[in-house]
C-alpha cells in the first residue's frame, strides 16, 4: 500500500484509535511514477469488489474485542479514498465522515439526491479541500457544504489556500508544510469531538461501522467510473506537476 495510507493510519494510532485502512488494491501497489499502470489499477477495480471488501474490513473491525460499533468513522479518506470515505458512509450509518478532496461530492451537489443514502442519518461530516483545486473545485466543495446545510447535518467543510489537490501527504507533513499539518490537525480534532459522547471513550475505532455487511451500493456503476477518471486524471496531473513536466495554470501544490 502507499505510503499515504499507512502514515496516517499509524498516526491516528498513536492517538489510540483502531485504525484500519483497507486494501481496495488487493496487494497490486506501483511507484506513483508509473502512471498508466496506476490509472489502469484505479479504472479497472469495479466498485463492486470495492464494497465487498471494505465491508469484509468492517466485519474484521467489530469481531476486535472492545470495539465500540457506534464510534466509527468512515475516513479519512483522500481523493480516491476521500470519495470512497463518502460512498461507504451511504452505506452505512457512520458516527464521522472525513473526506479530503474526492470528487463524489458533485454527486452530492443536490441535497435531495439519492446519492446521500444512510450519510444523512450519520454523524458529522468534515471536507477539507483547496483553493487552488480543479477536481474538485472549491466552488464544487462550497455547493457541498450548501447541501449539507439543507439536510441539517453537522459539518465542518474547510478550503485552505493556496494548495491544490493532495496537499496533505506524508512528504509535505514530515516537511511541516503549514497548511498539511493544520489539516491533519483539524481531523484529529474533528475526531476526538465527533467521539466525545460515544459510549465508550476510550475505545474508538476508525473507518466503517454496522453489523450488517450485506448493503448494496447506491451508486451507479457508470458514476463510479467517473470519478475513477477524475482520480486517476488528477493523480497523473499532480505527478507531473510536482516533477516539472506539466505546466498546472490552476496554481498546483
Amino acid at each position: 500500500m502507499s505510503e499515504e495510507a499507512t502514515f496516517f493510519c499509524d498516526k491516528l494510532a498513536d492517538e489510540g484509535y483502531y485504525c484500519l485502512a483497507p486494501d481496495l488494491f488487493r496487494n497490486v501497489a506501483s511507484p506513483a511514477m508509473n502512471i498508466l499502470w496506476n490509472i489502469y489499477s484505479v479504472v479497472t477495480t469495479s466498485q463492486d469488489q470495492i464494497d465487498s471488501d471494505s465491508d469484509a474490513a468492517l466485519a474484521y473491525l467489530l469481531a476486535i474485542d472492545n470495539i465500540n460499533p457506534n464510534a466509527i468513522s468512515s475516513g479519512p479518506g483522500f481523493c480516491f479514498g476521500g470519495t470512497q470515505a463518502l460512498i461507504f458512509s451511504s452505506r452505512h450509518t457512520m458516527a464521522a465522515t472525513v473526506t479530503c478532496y474526492g470528487t463524489y461530492i458533485k454527486e452530492l451537489h443536490d441535497a435531495d439526491s439519492s446519492a446521500w443514502g444512510k450519510l444523512k442519518d450519520g454523524g458529522p461530516v468534515l471536507g477539507i479541500y483547496g483553493e487552488t483545486d480543479t477536481r474538485p473545485s472549491p466552488d464544487d466543495a462550497e455547493k457541498f457544504r450548501q447541501a449539507l446545510a439543507q439536510n441539517d447535518m453537522t459539518h465542518t467543510v474547510t478550503i485552505y489556500p493556496g494548495v491544490g489537490h493532495a496537499f496533505i501527504k506524508p512528504k509535505y507533513y514530515k516537511e511541516g508544510k503549514s497548511q498539511t499539518v493544520d489539516a491533519w490537525n483539524q481531523i484529529e480534532e474533528f475526531l476526538a469531538s465527533a467521539f466525545a459522547n460515544a459510549p465508550t471513550r476510550r475505545i474508538r475505532a476508525i473507518r466503517l461501522n454496522e453489523q450488517k455487511a450485506s448493503i448494496s451500493h447506491v451508486v451507479p456503476n457508470e458514476v463510479a467510473l467517473y470519478h475513477k477518471l477524475q482520480c486517476a486524471l488528477k493523480c497523473a496531473q499532480d505527478h507531473f506537476t510536482q516533477t516539472g513536466h506539466w505546466n498546472d495554470t490552476s496554481g498546483g501544490h
